[in-house]
């Protein structure tokens, strides 16, 4: 018997469809199972398609970071925290993708937002880009529902599984794009790498008050990865995004000139105690020389947090930045030298100047899984009693420039 007439057999179809013996659109999800509610099993084999069943990336083992990975964006994962398997695949009610829609232009862009630049481009300017890149569109609509879900802990159930949901839509194609990067889609792009960065910080310091999991020094390491993946990737169109409405959310207010501020007393005696330390732990010259770097990047962090304590700027550009520290510094975070976390204990310190709903409590919770990898000896605890002082008094030494 001939075949149909534009007959194409779907050898890439999902399972429902297969199992109904029925002609799978191959839509992510697919039409079949949108129409009838069921969950696609091709929407969880795109957002686990860089999975192996350890749970790392190809190529990956237990003791390296993602920057050694063989997948150049395996950094690319949904977040651990609100991030369920089992219920991320939930046919959303277009209803409430409305409702998540109008809470992000409504409430979701300012909390996003530190001036009224940058409130526009929230609110107006990424949303319109959005309409033209799927992806985005459901990155924004993943960023209310983690919004939602600190506003409405009482609900978080099920704002977690609308986060699930629009993040497992998102993140296979904003793969695609990155792998595919032009002046037509870098502002999307970099526009979602910046949510995904907010739902990383998020689920570290909020995401997990209902579960069992705590947070670990590896979901710490990510969110260091991730930045600097991120940057790494969207290099080639540095110069486009910054002559773009973009340039307003890349700008960290970084000082020209850090002569004109001057460490205190105190924080230079801090500083040469980390000196100490990094000279007696160090494995060798190389080791040394990349903890000395990081404490000088350091510095200028302190400085630029001094000079802008009270001014209206991008606080979280100026802090974030120390997180794009060479890969070999997440990997020494991770086989948990005392250099690493020394230095990065001192740094947590500095995040909690950004008052953002998704950074509540990060400090103390990025802290807290750092010093519990340090040994207490009496070295390491004299070093660690100065930045302790500061994350609970609230950066005492960090006066606003006079």
């Amino acid at each position: 018997m001939p075949s149909r007439i534009g007959h194409r057999k779907s050898r890439h179809g999902c399972a429902q469809c297969k199992q109904r013996r029925v002609k799978c659109s191959e839509d992510i999800p697919c039409q079949h199972c949108v129409r009838r509610k069921e969950k696609c099993s091709l929407i969880e084999e795109a957002a686990l398609q860089s999975k192996t069943p350890n749970g790392l990336s190809p190529g990956e083992d237990s003791g390296t970071s993602r920057s050694s990975s063989t997948d150049p964006l395996a950094f690319l994962q949904p977040t651990r925290w609100n991030y369920d398997p089992d219920l991320a695949f939930v046919q959303a009610d277009w209803i409430q993708d409305m409702h998540l829609m109008h809470h992000f232009c409504t409430s979701g862009a300012s909390a996003l937002a530190y001036g009224k630049n940058i409130g526009f481009v929230w609110r107006d300017y990424i949303p319109k880009i959005a309409i033209q890149h799927q992806y985005l569109m459901h990155g924004l609509l993943a960023v209310a529902a983690a919004h939602l879900r600190w506003m409405e802990p009482y609900n978080r159930a099920k704002w977690n599984i609308l986060c699930s949901h629009h993040q497992a839509l998102a993140l296979p194609p904003f793969r695609q794009a990155l792998q595919q990067l032009s002046r037509e889609n870098c502002e999307a792009a970099f526009s979602m790498a910046a949510l995904c960065s907010t739902m990383r910080m998020a689920a570290f310091s909020i995401g997990g008050d209902d579960d069992d999991r705590v947070p670990t020094l590896e979901d710490l390491a990510e969110q260091f990865t991730l930045t600097r993946s991120v940057r790494d990737c969207l290099h080639p169109m540095w110069e486009t995004l910054t002559a773009s409405p973009m340039a307003l959310m890349m700008r960290g207010a970084s000082m020209e000139n850090y002569e004109v501020v001057s460490l205190s007393v105190e924080m230079k005696a801090q500083f040469q105690k980390i000196v100490k330390l990094i000279e007696r732990y160090s494995t060798d010259e190389a080791s040394k020389a990349l903890y000395m770097e990081a404490l000088s990047d350091l510095e200028r962090v302190y400085k630029d947090v001094i000079f802008h304590k009270t001014d209206d700027v991008n606080e979280m550009g100026i802090v974030v930045k120390w997180t794009m520290v060479p890969g070999r510094f997440v990997d020494a975070m991770i086989r948990r030298e005392v250099p690493a976390l020394i230095l990065v204990a001192n740094w947590v310190i500095t995040m909690g100047w950004a008052q953002r709903w998704f950074l509540q409590g990060w400090s103390r919770k990025a802290w807290d899984v750092t010093i519990a990898e340090l040994p207490k000896t009496p070295d390491i605890m004299e070093c660690l009693a100065w930045p302790k002082r500061q994350l609970e008094e609230g950066l005492p030494a960090f006066p606003p420039q006079a």
